[in-house]
């Protein structure tokens, strides 16, 4: 095969799939998975430890809700609290359960630690924990369908690094 005026021998060839088959081989390893999510621990743990509160658009609002949910027993508001609708319309809130969990967690930070940034980065780390542990069970899910495990890291790889 020629291209311009270089010549593609086919010990060439032989190289690039020899170097494909070594690249897709590693991507499909667990030591690949294990770098990824590595990575991507590294990365959110130190965003999460070094952001001034609120790090996010959403994050006082989450954290509102999740205060909200800490003073009651059960996670659906059966009525909309008083004063301002700062939160929406809590009664027919979809992400109830999630602010409801997190409620416990947070009752629990708290009596730890009076320390509101404490508080803060303790919080984003277990959302932290809760996201790596789901990309371990999105690649277990990925793992039991006919995907080959190069393409089940690299949607994982990809996922990760979606911002």
């Amino acid at each position: 095969m020629v291209f311009g005026h270089y010549s593609l021998s086919s010990g060439y060839n032989v190289r690039v799939g020899t170097f494909y088959k070594n690249l897709v081989r590693f991507i499909g390893s667990k030591l690949f998975f294990v770098l990824t999510t590595a990575a991507f621990t590294i990365q959110t743990v130190w965003i999460a430890i070094s952001s001034r509160y609120p790090m996010a658009f959403d994050e006082a609002f989450h954290l509102g809700l999740i205060k909200l949910h800490a003073h009651q027993a059960g996670p659906i508001f059966m009525h909309q609290p008083p004063g301002p609708a700062v939160y929406g319309a809590l009664t027919t809130d979809p992400s109830y359960l999630y602010h409801w969990l997190m409620s416990f967690v947070y009752q629990a930070v708290v009596h730890a630690t009076p320390n509101f940034m404490t508080q803060i980065v303790t919080l984003r780390l277990i959302n932290v924990a809760m996201f790596v542990l789901g990309l371990v069970l999105f690649r277990m899910v990925l793992a039991k369908t006919k995907a080959s495990p190069a393409v089940a890291n690299a949607a994982v790889l990809f996922f990760t690094l979606t911002p």
